[in-house]
């Protein structure tokens, strides 16, 4: 996932934002809305079927309940995301009757995917061998990672 000029940019480290062109995504103040979508990003690199994620957020309510529940967050999501996808960029959720997945090809920064990333480039390297690049991308990683993730 890279950023773009016209990419989302989404922090799930601290609290839960959502940017587009150095702005905030109006629409994602649902805190049910935020879990949802921070799932899907959490589990970015798999599909998640409907039924799972009907269950597992609405597990207190009927199938049919808990169905209808997903399909409105959804909806609310895709609308969201959708007033400020540019035109010709890839839409960030790939839904289908019985999936949901994040599109790893849609414009999208992650703060999670970007310091997995920086940990899976540098772990194996001892600190006094890291080049002056290296040690700035641990430190802007560390700097996320100081807050946990998803705060309420």
């Amino acid at each position: 996932m890279k950023e773009s000029p016209t990419s989302l940019r989404v922090c799930l480290f601290g609290h839960f934002s959502v940017e587009c062109n150095d702005h905030i995504v109006t629409g994602l103040e649902s805190r049910r809305l935020q879990e949802v979508f921070s799932y899907l990003l959490l589990n970015r690199h798999r599909r998640c079927s409907r039924e799972l994620l009907a269950s597992l957020f609405w597990e207190e309510s009927s199938t049919e309940q808990s169905k209808r529940n997903l399909r409105q967050v959804l909806w609310q999501l895709q609308t969201a995301l959708q007033a400020e996808k540019a035109e010709d960029s890839e839409c960030i959720l790939c839904v289908t009757a019985d999936w949901i997945q994040i599109n790893q090809n849609a414009p999208l920064w992650l703060d999670v995917d970007f310091f997995e990333q920086v940990w899976d480039e540098t772990k194996h390297i001892p600190g006094k061998h890291l080049n002056p690049s290296q040690a700035q991308l641990l430190r802007d990683a560390t700097i996320l990672h100081s807050e946990r993730l998803l705060l309420d």
